[in-house]
C-alpha cells in the first residue's frame, strides 16, 4: 500500500484533462444530434412533410433525447463536473491529513 507521501506525489493532471475532454465530447455529441434532428425539419431549407418526414423527425428526436442509450449528452457534462469535484475533495482531504 502506498504511503501518504507517495500519494501526495502523484500527478493527477491527466484526470483533469480527461474530465475536460469528456465534457467537450458530450457537447459535440449533443450538438451533432441536434443538427441531425434540425436537418429533418427542413432539409436543404425546404419544409418536409408527410409520413416519411414525421418518421424521421420522431426517430431523430428520440435519438437526441436518449441519454441512457448513448451515455454522453448531457450526462457526460455532469460526469466531468462530478469528477472534478471529487478530485478537488480528494486533494483537500490529502492536504489536511
Amino acid at each position: 500500500m502506498p504511503g501518504l507521501a507517495h500519494i501526495h506525489s502523484w500527478d493527477i493532471e491527466h484526470l483533469y484533462r480527461a474530465a475536460t475532454d469528456w465534457a467537450a465530447t458530450a457537447e459535440h455529441w449533443e450538438d451533432s444530434f441536434t443538427a441531425v434532428h434540425s436537418g429533418t425539419l427542413s432539409p436543404g431549407g425546404t419544409m418536409w412533410e408527410g409520413q416519411a418526414a414525421e418518421a424521421a423527425q420522431e426517430r431523430t428526436f428520440g435519438e437526441m433525447a436518449s441519454e441512457e442509450k448513448h451515455g454522453l449528452p448531457p450526462r457526460g457534462k455532469g460526469l466531468s463536473h462530478r469528477a472534478r469535484a471529487f478530485l478537488k475533495l480528494a486533494e483537500a482531504c490529502l492536504e489536511h491529513r
